[in-house]
């Protein structure tokens, strides 16, 4: 092939870290009997869990069982694959948008980083037929970052934020949600996952950037504005502009930069979109981050001394601790955000936060 653009496929299967553990599904069966003293283990493959269609793909998982009997032992392994099938050949790359969906969905509910450990193509035409059933050719994706093995956490199904049992009873409807929702909140998804992508960066790079993730979402989700652009332009911002001097009563630079701030003051400041999310949500998190309006003043104003710090201040982020813990702050409303976008109720959303969110968790105990 001489560009991604020409490979074809009728179905994609990914195995992706983490996923078999956030299914909370097994065919695996035991029983044990005493008299005579005897262990009984079984295996039935889970059914197929549908997770919906997007336009000519079609989506789903697929639980499998490895079965390896010894002379002394037996062993039962279970895999987990997202497999998306077209209804005709594809290009991957189309095929990549809903595993790049997939992977973030997995990534946000057992927070964590998620890589796929495995991508396989197949065509529509089978290499040959054994015994009337179809043999297809397995086309292996190599990318430029592969992960053999997952990473030494244990994934414990008590700080999963969500898993595939809180799903039902359609996870078709939950992840279609998802995906419908991803391109309208892409900058705030993007932002957010930056940040579980890229653990142990500087404290003030990770504040910024989810104050404004946290920016992006609440002008997508919520918009709106002090004034709309019309009343604000025959209005206000004229009498402004009026009072502006010329040159050489005042610099050009200078004027012409008045001129651009003018065009955007009738927007939202971040003050005002933090308290809007945290008044929101306060059932929820109130007992995390606080007042709406203590939450939202600290916020913006350490986001302004960041990106703005004045001469002969204090280093703004001198004391990282409170940087990390408005960023943990910041990142569980997201988070909710996130959960209440997908449909999850209010009530839901209290219990998954109280109980499972290690986020949550950390503010709570103060270890942040």
């Amino acid at each position: 092939f001489h560009s991604p653009e020409d490979i074809l496929f009728k179905k994609v299967e990914v195995r992706f870290t983490g996923l078999v553990e956030w299914t909370c599904i097994t065919g695996i069966g035991f029983k044990i009997e005493e008299n005579p003293r005897s262990i009984t283990a079984t295996y039935k493959v889970p059914s197929v869990i549908e997770l919906g269609k997007f336009g000519p793909f079609s989506a789903r998982l697929e639980i499998s069982g490895n079965v390896q009997p010894d002379f002394h032992s037996f062993n039962i392994k279970e895999n987990c694959t997202f497999v998306l099938e077209a209804e005709q050949m594809q290009p991957y790359l189309a095929f990549e948008e809903y595993v790049y969906a997939f992977q973030l969905f997995l990534s946000l509910a057992i927070q964590h980083p998620v890589r796929a450990l495995q991508i396989i193509g197949n065509i529509d035409k089978p290499r040959e037929t054994t015994q009337k059933t179809p043999i297809f050719e397995d086309f292996l994706i190599i990318r430029k970052i592969s992960k053999s093995d997952w990473e030494d956490d244990k994934l414990i199904p008590q700080f999963l934020l969500f898993n595939l049992h809180d799903l039902h009873p359609s996870p078709a409807a939950i992840f279609q949600r998802f995906v419908e929702r991803k391109e309208k909140l892409r900058a705030a998804i993007d932002l957010y996952f930056s940040t579980i992508y890229n653990e142990g960066g500087l404290p003030r790079v990770e504040f910024l950037t989810l104050a404004q993730s946290l920016e992006a979402y609440h002008r997508a989700a919520m918009p709106g504005k002090y004034e709309d652009d019309e009343t604000y332009k025959t209005g206000l911002r004229k009498k402004l502009w009026n009072v502006v001097p010329t040159p050489p009563d005042i610099d050009a630079d200078f004027r012409t930069a008045l001129e651009r701030k003018l065009d955007y003051l009738n927007e939202f400041s971040l003050r005002k979109r933090l308290k809007e999310l945290a008044i929101k949500h306060a059932a929820v998190l109130q007992d995390f981050i606080g007042t709406a309006d203590s939450f939202s003043v600290i916020v913006s104003d350490l986001r302004n001394k960041l990106t703005h710090p004045g001469e002969g201040n204090e280093k703004p982020d001198k004391d990282y601790r409170k940087l990390i813990k408005y960023s943990e702050m910041m990142g569980l409303l997201l988070e909710v955000c996130f959960l209440d976008e997908m449909g999850f109720a209010q009530e839901a959303i209290k219990e998954i936060i109280v109980n499972r969110s290690k986020r949550a968790l950390r503010i709570d105990r103060g270890w942040v």
